[in-house]
């Protein structure tokens, strides 16, 4: 067993400026506008790797929206904006990854029925990230990682919110996501391959009714797709699961109590917390009870 001793000390910092103006063109058209500017730097201090500093060049980033109202209580959107993010984490050399930079592209509806007891969204998006940062290795400094040139989000969302009834509420929801890797100079045979550990297809249900006054109870599931564990699939998926949950709440004047029942059902299910099959999977939790008090002044 080796005594050697590694040391690692870094500091880093990031300063960004933003400014974004909401502008109300006609009566049924608003304008979003903005940007922001972000830069950072870096310095390191190693026992074994020695000492080093890198200044990356800062970055523009810009947003922009319209929202326009076809009837009342249904609007459409359309947006893009950008994204600039330093990474903390490190390669075997211990130098930072570079920035994170990502373009979102998303257009959707929103319905409120007037009287606002329900809401209803749909929405089409693509994301786009350089840099995305994939577990490499272990080293006596710590877990090095390395980034895959470039990778590409396409999904949909759909959501409904609202009252059936005076006394009873459902909240649905569902996405779908493709997410592929687009580009990666160090190797390419991964182009076209879908990212990891990412579930394709996500949904979920709950509803509350109000027995009585004050007492409420409720039931809901979510659903989890499989998800792939590697690139070349070498290793088998994360199976998909289905967790329901329960819970029943009483409101006294300023208290209110409530009892919440996790994985009601007791389903083993497995799930990755590191995004990498070196430190293997963990099994999620198992049926639990939590209860709780809340007083509002």
């Amino acid at each position: 067993m080796s005594d050697e001793t590694y040391t690692l000390k870094t500091e880093d910092s990031l300063l960004t400026y933003s400014a974004q103006a909401v502008v109300k063109v006609l009566d049924s058209l608003t304008v979003l506008a903005g940007a922001s500017y972000s830069g950072t730097d870096y310095e390191r201090e190693s026992s074994d790797l020695g000492p080093a500093s890198f200044d990356y060049n800062g970055e523009v980033s810009y947003r922009g929206g319209l929202t326009y109202e076809f009837l009342p209580g249904l609007n459409g959107y359309v947006s893009y904006s950008e994204s600039f993010m330093p990474q903390r984490r490190r390669d075997v050399n211990g130098t930072p990854l570079k920035p994170l930079i990502g373009e979102q592209k998303e257009v959707g509806v929103k319905f409120a029925p007037p009287g606002g007891r329900s809401l209803f969204t749909a929405a089409l998006f693509e994301i786009t990230q350089s840099n995305k940062p994939e577990f490499d290795q272990t080293t006596p400094l710590g877990d090095a990682y390395k980034a895959v040139g470039e990778v590409r989000h396409r999904g949909a969302e759909l959501e409904a919110i609202g009252r059936v009834a005076d006394r009873w509420e459902v909240h649905a929801g569902y996405a779908y996501l493709d997410a592929e890797v687009t580009r990666n100079p160090e190797a390419p045979e991964m182009v076209g391959a879908t990212i990891t550990y990412l579930p394709k297809h996500t949904a979920s249900i709950f509803t509350t009714y109000e027995v009585l006054e004050g007492f409420s109870v409720g039931v809901g599931a979510r659903y989890v797709a499989a998800v792939n564990t590697t690139y070349d699939d070498s290793i088998k998926d994360l199976p998909a699961y289905t967790i329901v949950d329960a819970t029943a709440s009483y409101a006294l004047r300023n208290w209110r109590f409530q009892l919440n029942v996790h994985n009601l059902f007791d389903e083993k299910y497995y799930i990755n917390t590191y995004e990498t099959v070196y430190y293997g999977n963990v099994i999620g939790e198992p049926a639990n009870v939590s209860v709780s008090a809340r007083y509002e002044f």
